[in-house]
């Protein structure tokens, strides 16, 4: 931590008490939840479900998550360009723990039937 007072007004404080820290949180940690199951839109309850157990996972080890809405495609093998809705789920930590990480792929992977599974830990994404 670094303490923060006569740093504050570069960070937006007005009036910094002496107390205030800024924490740095060197660690990234993301993973993709797709919404589609053999090609198909999979059901809403499933995937909510998956999104929660990911969600739990994040914030119990990381202290938190940031969940943000996107749109993702892949060609299938008949060809088709398969759109569909994902959701990243992120967090950042004081440790480089990324064993929840790989609890949540492995939760992606069967509860949603996923070939693959794409991740990112630091600034290195993968796909497994």
């Amino acid at each position: 931590m670094i303490e923060r007072s006569a740093k504050a007004a570069r960070y937006g404080k007005a009036n910094p008490s002496d107390k205030e820290m800024l924490m740095t949180l060197p660690f990234f940690f993301q993973v993709v939840i797709p919404t589609t199951l053999f090609n198909r839109t999979a059901p809403a309850d499933l995937v909510d479900g998956v999104r929660d157990e990911v969600k739990r996972l994040f914030a119990g080890a990381y202290g938190g998550y940031t969940e943000t809405r996107a749109s993702g495609g892949y060609v299938a093998e008949s060809g088709e360009l398969i759109a569909e809705t994902v959701y990243q789920v992120s967090a950042w930590s004081t440790v480089p723990d990324d064993q929840p990480l790989r609890m949540a792929v492995e939760v992606i992977r069967t509860r949603l039937q996923q070939e693959t599974v794409l991740y990112q830990i630091g600034n290195r994404t993968y796909i497994e």
